[in-house]
């Protein structure tokens, strides 16, 4: 029944219900330990407190005994009759002493009560403790006024005597408290440790039954499984895994029982596949074999055709050079032309030039022409003059002869001139015209050679172009024999890794073979 219940039941609820156990255990305990380490932190504190509301008390007490003492010593100081200024003085300083003290005294009271404000019976000693330091402080003042009988009427003895019996009261309440405390600590004490008797047992059984539903859950079943596991890293996986139950346990045997079924199932595809591979690399290895050889003679027509490319190739460019060279002496006649033109538009510069030059010697020749006419009548009009003057005027008539003469010869030499000009200037338009037709037939001979120059041209850049393509052409061939090359050696690689595989596939079906099953 326990083990079908075990089966049954789930391995974390099972961990979990031991955890929370052992948890409910550990705050119990410790809850119980620290409330006892409070109690006795309290009951310390008490006591502490305690002795030091004692110590405070006492050392006020003291003080005020000893004020009281120095008082009455002051007191008897004043009832002589003999003193003098300087022990008066000391006197008042005495009491001027005294009145601090009692101050400070109050001031400490006070730190003292605000520690025990909330405590009813300290109020009672509080009221003593006025008492006593109001009747001193009444003391001092009487003992400074100089009313010695007032001062020894005073029942200081009796307030004090008071105070202190106050002070025993509260201490003894004090201590009753504190017995009770501790009679209280040594009851939860002991309850505290019967609880944790008790709870020891239960936690013994706890454990006892936690090892067995442990060793029945989760020790057996893992070492069944480590058993499976090992048979299984031994390469036989015919043997099947069974384990009932619905914890993660069985779970996981169920797990490693598919995993052990679909390691059958890869096993055993392997081996087929295996197989099948070894016959298809044969069937490789030899086609690789035929591709090979292909490739080869591949190689040797590519190896043909790039020759003969690179032979066209070398006529292309020869080609190229020439029709450069060609075209480099037109533009050289071109140029020649175009200067020898240049040269003939200058001529016919020239020529008007020189036409206008004689336009304007004409020109000259009729302004030398029409001086010379006036000259001659000039001289003319001399001569007239120089008859009428008679003898005196023949001198005169002589030189004027002689300015006609020069008169007549600059205009025979005008006219000369004249006429040289115009045939100068017909000859010069002749000229002018037969160099402009000359210019004209070197400008058409221009145009013809820098047609011809543009027809090189095109033929240069076409072969130039033709040279390209030839030249990619050769550098398709050659990268296509390189290309050619690679695959040879890639089919010598392929082979080699052909029989490469075939080995590792012998391998690979030597290791499955390790494994047993039951296929065939």
């Amino acid at each position: 029944m326990v083990t079908y219940l075990l089966k049954k039941l789930n391995l974390v609820v099972i961990i979990m219900s031991i955890m929370l156990f052992f948890l409910v255990f550990q705050v119990s305990t410790n809850s119980i330990l620290l409330n006892s380490i409070k109690n006795s932190n309290f009951i310390f504190s008490k006591l502490m407190a305690l002795s030091d509301t004692k110590s405070e008390i006492y050392s006020l007490n003291n003080e005020l005994s000893k004020t009281r003492t120095k008082l009455l010593a002051i007191g008897a100081t004043v009832l002589s009759n003999d003193r003098n200024s300087e022990e008066e003085n000391n006197v008042k300083k005495q009491l001027a002493h005294i009145a601090k003290t009692l101050q400070l005294t109050s001031k400490k009271w006070e730190i003292l009560k605000q520690k025990h404000k909330s405590d009813n019976s300290f109020k009672e000693l509080d009221k003593k403790f006025k008492q006593l330091h109001n009747s001193l402080i009444e003391l001092c003042n009487f003992l400074s006024a100089g009313d010695i009988k007032s001062a020894i009427k005073q029942p200081t003895q009796k307030i004090q005597d008071s105070f202190f019996d106050s002070f025993v009261i509260y201490m003894g309440d004090l201590n009753e408290d504190l017995q009770q405390q501790y009679i209280n600590q040594e009851n939860a004490y002991k309850a505290s440790l019967i609880f944790f008797v008790c709870f020891l047992a239960i936690s013994l059984f706890f454990v006892f039954f936690s090892w067995y539903l442990l060793k029945n859950t989760l020790i057996t079943p893992l070492k069944k499984l480590g058993e499976s596991i090992s048979t299984i890293s031994s390469g036989d996986l015919s043997k099947n895994i069974s384990l009932e139950g619905k914890n993660e346990i069985a779970k996981l045997a169920r797990s490693i029982e598919l995993m052990r079924v679909n390691l059958v199932n890869i096993v055993n595809e392997i081996k087929t596949y295996t197989n099948h591979s070894l016959s298809g690399i044969g069937k490789l290895s030899s086609g690789n074999n035929e591709l090979a050889a292909r490739t080869e003679e591949q190689a040797s027509a590519l190896e043909e055709t790039a020759s003969s490319m690179e032979e066209i190739s070398s006529t292309v460019k020869q080609n190229t050079e020439n029709v450069a060279n060609a075209a480099s002496i037109v533009l050289s006649a071109t140029n020649l032309s175009r200067n020898c033109g240049e040269e003939v538009n200058d001529v016919v510069r020239l020529m008007k030039d020189i036409s206008e030059y004689s336009n304007k010697i004409f020109e000259i020749t009729d302004v030398i022409d029409s001086i010379a006419f006036q000259t001659n009548i000039l001289a003319l009009n001399a001569s007239v003059e120089a008859a009428r003057a008679g003898e005196q005027g023949r001198g005169f008539a002589v030189v004027s002869g002689e300015v006609r003469e020069l008169a007549q010869k600059c205009t025979d030499s005008a006219k000369n001139i004249k006429i040289l000009i115009d045939n100068t200037v017909q000859k010069i338009s002749s000229g002018s015209d037969m160099a402009e037709k000359a210019g004209n037939s070197m400008l058409n001979v221009v145009n013809s050679i820098e047609k011809i120059n543009n027809i090189i041209s095109e033929i240069s850049i076409a072969s130039s172009e033709q040279s390209k393509g030839i030249e990619q052409i050769c550098t398709a061939v050659n990268e296509m024999d390189v290309v050619t090359q690679k695959n040879s050696n890639l089919v010598e690689q392929c082979a080699k890794q052909a029989s490469s595989i075939e080995m590792d596939a012998n391998e690979l079906l030597k290791m499955v073979e390790h494994f047993k099953t039951d296929y065939v």
